[in-house]
């Protein structure tokens, strides 16, 4: 946790920056808490202490053992988050390389009046963004370009639907293969833009309403995914905007008169317009009727939607359009059918115990003509939790991970989730739960209720639904936590105490043997909880975790001026006992952050990131820029 207020006390008497291969001396900052130990030096000398398993020798730099920058730092991810007050992006969180900001400041640098080398490191300019979506009367008509949702403006006049514009943060920056920032553990969330009324009515909105333009400002050279998606009730019948490549912000644009060239078409074959170019269109029935269903169509990679969402009725609904615009390609080319990478949805009402509906291409075809299949009615389902034979409390996930349709489980198509607590009847004593669902086969994941025993742990099951019922499944036996105990100390064998343990969960406990290789939904709802402690004086600690995988995160006490270190460990049933945790001598990337201006960022909190191969970002360090704009940090390096 970061502590803002004493990090602002501790101050440089100089300021400094990290050059591409040396560092600039700075006066050491205030005292870590008393009883941990500090990277000082000469009292603790570099070379003694590292014992060889640096990857440079150890120098003793302004009273701190530290190694030179190695090639892993130019790609560690600086990750700034702006406060509220400041005057340059406020609110806004930026990430950049540690190269992008050597070259920055090198580029840009200014000089303090007692320094001669460039100091400081200049964030990117921002620029504003606007943005519209403009439909032109031809997609309005019921025609195979169009959508048959009249928007009430003069014969020829084109109209700017209000949107709901979302920049999705992607990494690395300009490359057709980014991948969403927070899927990879960065902490970038998307930006929504502001709705506005444009000043310059170059399209009037629905029935000559004002004309709204979206507004945001981002940051130059980073990737953004754009999202214009319609306010109801147009979005029942016009799509969002989704572009097929990322969006690299170069400079300012000013989209607001761009016109809507037309709608992705499907050349596939087709029950209804065979060989024909057309927008997607579905007839959609349900014996058992389809008032309050909804239909869209949604990418099958990231389950994002893609098109309008035409609400259903009766037990037949013909000619359901669901248009798409992909923009950035060519709508009517034949490498840009409108099916492609995409999935019906036939989605229940909420609160129906209902599973929704999945439908992907078979054979690179979609049917147009889809039959929700007949479905045994709902099951109420009761049961019960313990713990070593006592009732226990806790709350439940239910994830189908097979529907039962026509006497058979069917593991793809059908997607169904709910929720249950399990709760100590006041009379009986006992542990009981109920929910109805939908016949089929569930993982169902058991966390004990907030203040339960702690050597309970997060448990998986599988659970087996008949199609008649009610149905009184057996007692769910939550599995033992297990203790994790270990030791920090430095290269030179001092005991790292007043250092706080976290365990990050990062994967779940082995399935259940019947659900071995099954695929979910959901690939959180069963990741253990976190756990944090602090070790003691002398250097050791213990955690109690659930069985799965964790990163394990040391990180001394703040002002020692030792790195945080991390490592991988899985639970499983036994006590964990870990090899000892060295905490390395570190690196400092250390930098004083100003604005294009050259005014400094202050207040603001700098995190900095490795991103490996295979897995989630690590997080390495985290500081708290002071009123010059300067952040100490130090970070122990990742290795090849």
């Amino acid at each position: 946790m970061i502590q803002r207020d004493s990090m602002r006390t501790w101050r440089v008497a100089r300021a400094c920056a990290l050059a591409a291969a040396a560092a600039v001396s700075c006066a050491p900052i205030a005292s870590a808490p008393d009883t941990a130990p500090q990277n000082s030096c000469p009292a603790f000398p570099c070379g003694s202490a590292d014992g060889g398993s640096s990857p440079s020798a150890p120098m003793c730099q302004a009273g701190t053992c530290v190694v030179s920058p190695s090639a892993a730092s130019s790609n560690l991810i600086v990750v700034v988050a702006v406060p509220d007050d400041s005057l340059y992006a406020p609110g806004r969180t930026f990430a950049l390389t540690f190269a992008d900001l050597l070259t920055s400041t090198a580029a840009n640098g200014c000089n303090l009046p007692d320094c001669c080398i460039p100091d400081c490191a200049p964030l990117p300019v921002v620029e504003v963004i606007n943005r519209s979506y403009v439909i032109p009367p031809a997609l309005e008509a019921d025609t195979s370009s169009g959508v048959d949702f009249y928007l009430g403006n003069a014969a020829g006049a084109n109209t700017a639907l209000p949107i709901h514009a979302t920049y999705q943060p992607l990494w690395p920056p300009g490359i057709a293969s980014a991948q969403y920032a927070t899927s990879l553990g960065l902490p970038l969330e998307p930006i929504q833009a502001l709705a506005l009324t444009n000043p310059i009515p170059v399209n009037p909105g629905p029935s000559g309403g004002p004309s709204i333009v979206v507004e945001t400002y981002l940051q130059i050279g980073t990737s953004y995914e754009l999202t214009d998606l319609p306010d109801l009730p147009f979005s029942g019948a016009y799509p969002p905007e989704v572009p097929f490549s990322p969006f690299t912000v170069t400079g300012p644009e000013n989209d607001v008169a761009t016109v809507t060239q037309g709608f992705d078409v499907t050349k596939e074959e087709t029950d209804l317009y065979p060989g024909q170019e057309v927008i997607p269109t579905f007839d959609i029935s349900r014996a058992a009727g389809l008032d309050g269903f909804t239909a869209y169509l949604r990418d099958a990679t990231n389950l994002n939607t893609l098109s309008n969402v035409a609400t259903l009725s009766g037990t037949e609904a013909p000619n359901v359009r669901l248009a798409t615009n992909r923009f950035g390609g060519a709508p009517y080319s034949a490498t840009t059918d409108a099916l492609v990478n995409a999935q019906l949805v036939i989605a229940a009402p909420t609160g129906a115990v209902v599973p929704t509906g999945i439908f992907t291409p078979a054979g690179g075809e979609l049917p147009a003509v889809e039959t929700y299949p007949a479905m045994p009615a709902a099951v109420s389902v009761s049961g019960a939790v313990s713990a070593a034979g006592i009732p226990a409390e806790a709350d439940l996930t239910l994830e189908a991970t097979a529907i039962l349709v026509g006497g058979t489980f069917q593991t793809a198509n059908f997607t169904y989730t709910a929720w249950a607590s399990a709760s100590i009847d006041s009379t009986t004593g006992g542990s009981a739960f109920s929910v109805p669902l939908p016949p089929g086969q569930y993982l169902v994941v058991a966390r004990p209720s907030s203040g339960a025993n702690e050597a309970n742990a997060v448990t998986l099951q599988s659970l087996d639904v008949p199609d008649n019922g009610p149905f009184t499944a057996e007692t769910i036996p939550l599995a033992a936590t297990q203790v994790v105990f270990g030791t920090v100390t430095t290269p030179d064998g001092r005991s790292v105490s007043e250092a706080t343990v976290d365990a990050i969960p990062t994967a779940c406990a082995p399935l259940p043997s019947s659900l071995m290789g099954t695929t979910f939904l959901s690939t959180t709802i069963c990741l253990p909880r976190p756990a944090q402690t602090i070790t003691t004086v002398d250097g050791t600690f213990s955690l109690t975790l659930d069985p799965g995988g964790y990163l394990l995160r040391v990180r001394p006490a703040e002002g020692t001026r030792f790195p945080w270190v991390t490592r991988s460990i899985s639970v499983a049933a036994e006590v964990v006992a870990l090899d000892p945790i060295v905490v390395p001598i570190p690196t400092s990337v250390g930098l004083r952050l100003v604005d294009p201006n050259k005014n400094p960022i202050v207040r603001a909190v700098v995190s900095v990131y490795t991103l490996p191969a295979v897995g989630q970002a690590v997080e390495l360090g985290s500081a708290l820029t002071d009123d010059s704009g300067q952040y100490e940090m130090f970070v122990a390096l990742p290795q090849p």
